[in-house]
């Protein structure tokens, strides 16, 4: 009789263990698209061996994940089949992993029961790839012309890039470009060589970049340029040097070369700049003999508020051999500015505020703080994410700090790096080792002051059981 006591037992049981069976088998897409609306599909299957009723699901999402729908109802669900149902999310999460969490609450056979379960989402920023710009001279039958491509990248930043080019007919120089990531734009400069008796009047140049996103995806972007071919006769030539100018005034050394067999006349040159000043924008050279070259300075000032890459056209028409020629063209400069990157943190009531200012003349992009705490304390959360930060602004993080002995705090370091890159694509780390007792710190006042008030109660205490002491002898003596 015990024995079928304790196996009858042991079924029920078995029962109450297995007929848990609700369970949510699906949310899709898990990866997903920053800054955009999205249909989440949930799926709920009963695995249970009777019918579950009242099923009613709270749905947690992450900070950065909003919906008007935080619960669903489901009145009944027979055994073995399943609910699905979507969910309209928005989502403005920065590129990473984060968390759906949901409670679920049902009744069958055995009473009320309860499911908990979390599913990863992950958040990407999907690159978006474009060459802006295509800047070329020298674009002569049997010539080498200068060719500077204008590859951005407006979308999540992209690491191992690889551009090539197998043109034959037109063939670059370099085949290939290395960058290690591309989170905004780049130039990049080529020499293109272009055969004598070439049959079309424009170079096909066939480009493939090759990357790797931040999910360490392997994605290609296919494109082609055009660079037209000019006749090379009575052609003349502006050449220059690609360098980096700084905020103020510049001189950019240009060269006027004549690679004809005749003397050219009446050489007029105009240059426009629509965010810089140019204060020689209008030359005249009287007469270029053949193959002279003639240097001219460029002068050029730059405000505080011009960062990245600048293109400055030019127009130049000139006499050869009695007859009237133009050539236009862009010169391309970059800018010598970058951000300068300050931080000051405070500190109230367990709360580290950190702000950070960019004092420089060029966005820093791709920001963040990792934050780490000495002394057995812990800080969450220990990165913080800001993004771009364009100059003279600022921008806030906050963190937690506790202990399980408070009195730690007083001899805490908080250790900050920020992680940022410029413009360029250069990379730059931060370090900071501060004691928190520099940035507002007020908990050593706090417990200085009760460890004084403890100190005073034990010493009065001690001078009164020794008054009274004393007060009893001499009343025992007077006796």
């Amino acid at each position: 009789m015990k024995k079928l006591l304790y196996i009858l037992l042991l079924l029920l049981m078995s029962y109450n263990i297995f007929s848990i069976q609700i369970n949510i088998t699906k949310i899709s897409p898990n990866i997903v698209n920053t800054n955009n609306n999205i249909n989440l599909e949930v799926c709920i299957l009963n695995n249970d061996q009777s019918t579950d009723n009242l099923i009613t699901l709270n749905i947690y999402y992450p900070y950065c994940l909003y919906s008007n729908t935080s619960s669903v109802y489901i009145p009944y669900l027979e055994e073995n089949n399943n609910y699905c149902t979507y969910l309209n999310v928005y989502d403005s999460c920065n590129p990473g992993a984060y968390d759906i969490v949901i409670n679920g609450s049902y009744v069958n056979n055995n009473g009320v029961s309860y499911t908990s379960q979390i599913y990863p989402i992950i958040i990407q920023n999907l690159p978006y790839i474009t060459i802006n710009n295509i800047y070329y001279n020298n674009n002569y039958y049997g010539a080498i012309s200068n060719i500077t491509l204008n590859i951005t990248n407006n979308g999540g930043n992209i690491n191992n890039v690889l551009i090539e080019s197998n043109s034959t007919e037109c063939a670059l120089q370099p085949t290939a470009f290395y960058l290690n990531n591309l989170n905004s734009s780049q130039l990049l400069n080529f020499q293109l060589i272009i055969p004598p008796n070439y049959a079309d009047n424009y170079c096909t140049i066939p480009i493939n970049i090759q990357y790797e996103d931040s999910l360490g995806n392997i994605g290609n972007y296919f494109t082609s340029v055009n660079v037209p071919i000019i006749n090379s006769n009575n052609r003349i030539e502006l050449l220059y040097n690609i360098s980096y100018l700084n905020i103020g005034n510049n001189i950019i050394n240009l060269t006027i070369y004549n690679p004809t067999n005749s003397t050219i006349n009446d050489i007029a040159i105009n240059f426009e700049g629509s965010n810089i000043s140019i204060e020689n924008n209008n030359i005249y050279i009287n007469s270029i003999k053949p193959g002279q070259y003639l240097y001219i300075p460029l002068t050029i000032v730059v405000p505080n508020n011009v960062y990245g890459t600048i293109s400055i056209p030019f127009q130049i028409q000139y006499y050869s051999n009695s007859i009237l020629n133009n050539l236009s063209g862009n010169i391309i400069e970059n800018i010598n500015t970058y951000p300068n990157i300050t931080i000051s943190g405070s500190y109230n009531d367990g709360t580290i505020t950190f702000n950070i200012f960019n004092y420089g003349y060029a966005p820093a992009y791709n920001m963040y703080m990792d934050v780490y705490c000495s002394n057995n304390c812990i800080i969450t959360p220990d990165q913080g994410y800001i993004g771009e930060l364009d100059p003279g602004n600022s921008n806030s993080v906050v963190y937690t700090i506790s202990s399980e002995n408070p009195s730690y705090l007083y001899n805490s370091t908080i250790i900050v790096k920020v992680y940022y890159s410029d413009i360029y694509g250069n990379y730059y780390v931060l370090r900071y080792n501060i004691p928190l007792k520099d940035i507002g710190y007020n908990l050593n006042i706090k417990y200085t002051n009760n460890n004084g008030s403890f100190l005073f109660i034990i010493v009065s205490v001690i001078i009164i059981i020794i008054a009274y002491y004393i007060y009893r002898r001499k009343k025992h003596e007077n006796r």
